[in-house]
């Protein structure tokens, strides 16, 4: 071996010299015919084909193996050779696509057994453009609009190169992004313009771009790949970053070590991007890490947070792949049905625990609250310990288990954090200058951690991203609530208990003391909070009560007597607000969160709130009706009731405990009551006020439901017997021009048989004169029955007058002279067709029948008036007005006459849409305001007495003052609409309507006193 090979060059070329004998070999023998005679196998020619070809093709496999790596090869016949046999590209995609397979769980305590792969709860992280400077460094973000909606898809895969920096806070997954750029390039390679991901860990690299700043990109690539992937062929690296054909994902920036050291690495980033064009460059970093380490970046996008369409995506794939794992083979459509029930379940517990839905907009902050749903099958009620997890997490494990350097430990870290917290809880304050925090801090380090610097600690608070700096300049905690549990914590660990028991009357410490209590005893604090008497401390207590089941017996019976002492109808102001507190904090914890961010209630406000917002101002309560059940909705509130309402508890909001919060009560939008499925009407705002009903159909008032009710009204009217008048006038025209008309049938049948000289027998002449007088005959049949449906018709209308003496006026003498036409028929009787002798008896019954009805009519006319006449509501209501002055515009139509009556009071229009549409709070205010409407009908003195009467009785129901009954609404409901002809003759299309409107109220009122699933119910919802 003295010219420096291995070993294994020479069994290389011992193992092709032997192989290639063989196939060789083989073949001559075949051809020859020289095998042993025993050796019959060697006669089958496939046999001896596949061993000749398997020699061969193993000969060539080692020859080339062995010219790779023999130094001496010519480089084009390497060249040639990497490209023909070359396995590296498949083998090194198919290890950046495995190694970035896991979702990063570095540092959580509370991560389960099972760890999804990334692509099965992936979800589309959205980015937008954004300055540096202007990219916050929260783990909760102040907002959570997502603004422009774009994805990294948008900035890569493209022709011209880009130089993308992605920023966002921690656990905001920019990881995660990177990843899943790899294995979808990986995956997609054909698709993309830049096929060959590069994945490099900047905080594995820091040391060797600091220790040598002109290390090369390909120096740091082939140094990350292992071994496993195979030798790599020659020059392989180069020609792919020449060709611009890689996308060199850097992640970490923030991570990369201290300010000096980031800023080398992102000039030696800066160095590598001019080397390499036209290939894609992505650098993540914190915000804070990239602020004086900039990179020559072509775009800045910022990670935005997860809005609630993410969140509910993230979950439902996070649990489906969970059970998924969990499953037997077969059994992954069951297994997703759990997936997305356990979902369902986790958001629901986030949207009852207060502060809670603001962190799932941190995709890391969700996955560890989705680890504790999962393996603790419910959140802890406690939601400190959720807020200890996360503190912890943030504060030092994710970083130790990263392998990062920590200055301090995690608990120094977690006692300071917590001292700075209580210092600014007792000063009243959300935030400091770094000027004076650094004053504040660093005599605290000097007792605990000597050595260490106030900047260096702040420097590493902000990277937790923990306390950013918004601003660059004022810190602050990242959500108030990890300002309020720190501080809870500290006072828990220096025992300094009795100072919260001394401020349970200042509002400023109400999340503070419940943070505190659902990890400590709380009976101290509810026992001082009863003794202080003020609304803001017995509030307190009443949710430290509500949310803790330690809460001794004795103290819960003493805030159970204050609350019924508030609700009763002659309590104090004082006990009064209190209970009003106490059932507006039972509405705000029973809210979700929507989609978009808001919160609604599950459920309408309850029967016994609106009965105090009833008592407090006055306001009717829900149409007459008294209240049953006191947890049970409040149905039927108006618009005008509601709007009451919401101002009112705005106003108890803005005075009480939980001023300052932001809560503003507003109705909901359609999409918002949508995610709690309410089962009752409720009132939602889209553009306008309207009642959203369970069936999408809303209560409307038909045609047809308001002539029942009109046709009942009217038995017994004076307005009844106006309209039958009218009607039996018309129907008498009627009758008369019959007879007109049957007359003039029968002075042409006359004539016709005076001028015939002779009998014809014959049936088939179409021109004899029986044939002739035959169709006039038939004719005349006809209209007798028509006659006689009509007479009928009269004698019916009559019949419904009960004001005799005036029938008799009008029928008392009726005559139906059929004389001149039964002479006619006589006349051409003789001479008529078979078929027309047939008609003639049929004809006299008709006749006979018309005399008998119209002696019948005669006889009612005629008839006794009533002994006893009783005045109905509608006459009492219409008494200044003279009927003789009305002309109600009845059909002489066949069907029942009182329907026909009251379809006359009814304009054509909505008769013909069949819609009379109401809105109850409205029609109260223009009803109010009807005394000064301009205008008024020609003659005002009857019209004004008869409104005036009408407006009695109508206010009153209407108004909610008394219940609706059928003797009112008959009193409002056709008065109404006789006097909206009244106006509508006027010209006063604004009192018509009005007054149509009021008639059809009446039924929409009836119909809600029986159906109180039509009743509007109100849900709260606030941003």
């Amino acid at each position: 071996m003295t010219d420096g090979r291995r070993p294994t060059d020479s069994r290389s070329s011992v193992t092709v010299g032997v192989l290639a004998g063989a196939a060789l070999g083989t073949v001559t023998n075949v051809f020859t015919n020289t095998f042993p005679a025993d050796w019959k196998w060697a006669g089958d020619v496939k046999l001896m084909g596949a061993i000749f070809v398997g020699c061969l093709v193993l000969s060539i496999t080692v020859a080339v193996r062995h010219l790779r790596r023999d130094p001496d090869t010519p480089g084009g016949a390497r060249a040639i050779l990497d490209r023909l046999t070359s396995r590296y590209a498949r083998d090194y995609r198919r290890w950046v696509s495995e190694s970035r397979r896991n979702l990063d769980a570095k540092g959580l305590n509370i991560i389960g057994p099972f760890i999804p792969e990334l692509d099965a709860s992936f979800v589309r992280l959205a980015l937008t453009s954004s300055a540096p400077g202007q990219v916050g460094s929260g783990m909760v973000p102040a907002t959570r609009e997502n603004g422009h909606d774009r994805t990294i898809w948008n900035f890569l895969n493209r022709r011209r190169r880009v130089v993308l920096a992605v920023l966002g806070a921690p656990g905001s997954g920019k990881t995660t992004l990177l990843s899943h750029v790899a294995r979808r390039t990986v995956e997609a390679n054909r698709a993309m313009t830049r096929p060959i991901p590069v994945w490099l860990q900047l905080r594995d690299q820091a040391k060797a771009i600091a220790a040598d700043p002109n290390v090369s990109l390909l120096s740091l690539i082939r140094g990350s790949i292992p071994d496993s992937v195979g030798p790599e062929p020659a020059r392989w690296w180069e020609k792919r970053l020449r060709a611009g054909r890689c996308v060199i994902l850097l992640d970490g920036l923030d991570e990369a070590g201290e300010a000096g050291t980031r800023r080398d690495v992102a000039q030696w980033i800066n160095r590598q991007v001019a080397a390499h064009p036209g290939n894609d460059f992505v650098i993540t970093s914190r915000p804070p890490g990239y602020r004086n380490a900039f990179v020559d970046a072509t775009e800045t996008v910022q990670v935005l947070p997860f809005g609630r369409p993410q969140v509910r995506a993230f979950l439902e794939k996070w649990y489906t792949a969970a059970e998924r794992h969990d499953a037997d083979n077969g059994e992954y459509a069951a297994a997703a049905a759990r997936g997305r029930e356990a979902a369902a379940h986790l958001l629901r517990q986030i949207d009852a625990i207060p502060g809670l839905t603001d962190l799932t907009a941190n995709p890391l902050l969700l996955t560890m609250i989705a680890n504790v749903h999962r393996y603790g099958k419910q959140l802890p009620e406690n939601r400190a310990m959720l807020y200890r997890e996360v503190c912890e997490t943030m504060l030092g494990r994710r970083d130790e288990a990263r392998g990062q350097i920590v200055a301090l430990a995690l608990r120094q870290r977690l006692m300071l954090l917590g001292r700075l917290a209580f210092a600014w809880m007792r000063q009243g304050i959300r935030g400091q200058d770094r000027r004076t925090l650094v004053r504040t801090v660093q005599p605290w380090l000097d007792e605990t951690a000597p050595g260490i610097t106030a900047e260096r600690f702040l420097e590493d608070m902000e990277a937790t991203g923990l306390l950013p700096v918004p601003d660059l300049e004022n810190f602050a905690f990242t959500h108030q609530t990890f300002q309020e549990y720190l501080a809870a914590a500290y006072i828990a660990e220096s025992g300094l208990h009795h100072l919260l028991t001394e401020v349970v009357d200042d509002p400023w410490w109400r999340e503070t003391i419940l943070l505190y209590g659902a990890g400590e005893d709380p009976n101290p604090i509810v026992a001082s909070a009863v003794r202080s008497g003020t609304l803001v401390a017995r509030s307190l207590a009443f949710e430290l009560a509500e949310s803790d089941d330690r809460v001794d017996q004795g103290l819960r019976d003493d805030l159970d007597r204050l609350l019924h002492r508030g609700l009763r109808p002659d309590a104090d102001p004082a006990d009064r607000a209190l209970a009003l507190d106490v059932l507006i904090g039972r509405m705000l914890r029973a809210m979700v969160t929507t989609p978009d961010g808001t919160r609604i209630s599950r459920r309408p406000i309850t029967t016994e709130l609106y009965e105090l917002f009833c008592s407090e101002t006055g306001t009717p309560f829900i149409e007459g009706t008294e209240p049953a059940d006191p947890d049970a909705p409040a149905r039927g509130i108006w618009q005008r009731d509601a709007k009451a309402f919401l101002a009112w508890i705005n106003a108890l909001v803005a005075a009480g405990p939980r001023s300052g919060k932001g809560i503003v009560f507003r109705l909901p939008t359609g999409a918002e009551v949508a995610t709690v499925h309410p089962a009752l009407p409720v009132w939602v705002v889209e553009g306008r006020w309207r009642v959203r009903y369970p069936d999408k159909k809303a209560a409307v008032v038909t045609a047809d439901a308001l002539l029942d009710a009109l046709s009942a009204d009217l038995a017994g009217s004076h307005l009844l017997d106006k309209g039958l008048e009218d009607l039996a006038a018309r129907q008498t025209d009627m009758v008369h021009r019959s007879m007109t008309e049957m007359n003039h049938v029968a002075a042409q049948m006359a004539e016709l048989v005076r001028e015939s000289t002779r009998h014809i027998l014959s049936t088939d002449a179409d021109t004899a004169p029986g044939n002739r007088t035959g169709g006039m005959v038939e004719d005349l049949r006809n209209r007798a029955e028509r006659l006689h449906a009509e007479i009928g018709r009269l004698e019916t209308v009559l019949l419904g007058i009960a004001d005799r003496r005036r029938a008799s006026a009008g029928w008392g003498d009726l005559v139906v002279d059929l004389g001149r036409v039964q002479r006619a028929l006589k006349s051409a009787e003789p001479g008529s067709t078979p078929r027309a002798m047939g008609l003639f008896p049929i004809i006299r019954a008709e006749f006979e029948e018309i005399d008998t009805s119209v002696s019948r009519i005669r006889s009612i006319a005629r008839g006794a008036p009533p002994a006893v006449e009783r005045q109905s509501p509608i006459d009492h209501v219409l008494g200044p007005i003279s009927y003789r002055n009305l002309a109600l515009p009845v059909s002489a139509v066949p069907g029942d006459p009182m329907r026909i009556v009251a379809e006359s009071l009814l304009p054509d229009r909505r008769l013909r849409a069949n819609r009379f549409p109401v809105d109850l709070g409205g029609l109260v205010a223009r009803l109010a305001a009807m005394p000064d409407r301009p205008g008024s009908p020609s003659d005002p003195s009857f019209f004004e007495a008869a409104l005036d009467r009408l407006l009695r009785v109508a206010h009153p129901i209407v108004a909610r003052e008394r219940l609706i009954t059928p003797a009112t609404a008959a009193a409002i409901r056709a008065p109404a609409l006789v006097l909206a002809r009244f106006a509508q003759k006027a010209d006063d299309n604004r009192l018509t309507a009005t007054l149509i409107e009021l008639a059809a109220a009446t039924c929409l009122l009836e119909e809600r006193r029986v159906r109180p699933e039509l009743l509007e119910t109100l849900i709260l919802a606030h941003d």
